[in-house]
């Protein structure tokens, strides 16, 4: 079975982009998520496993947090 991550448009960009300091803006690493196909793959596998820190399918850690609420996922805080 091919792993989602290997299409991933991330795996050539510099990871810091994925991991800013909190409040730093995330633009760039939105910008790569925009143009993966697998971004929502991404997301979802973020959303799974409680993935506190970076932008995964093209959200912050906030971001991500809200949709698990709404989704009535426990989030770790």
């Amino acid at each position: 079975m091919e792993n989602w991550k290997d299409k991933a448009e991330c795996l050539d960009a510099d990871p810091d982009i994925f991991f800013p300091p909190e409040g730093v803006n995330i633009h760039q690493a939105r910008a790569v998520c925009a143009r993966c196909p697998v971004q929502e793959e991404c997301l979802e596998y973020a959303l799974k496993h409680n993935i506190e820190f970076g932008v995964w399918g093209g959200m912050s850690r906030k971001e991500r947090e809200q949709i698990a609420r709404k989704r009535g996922i426990r989030v770790v805080v």
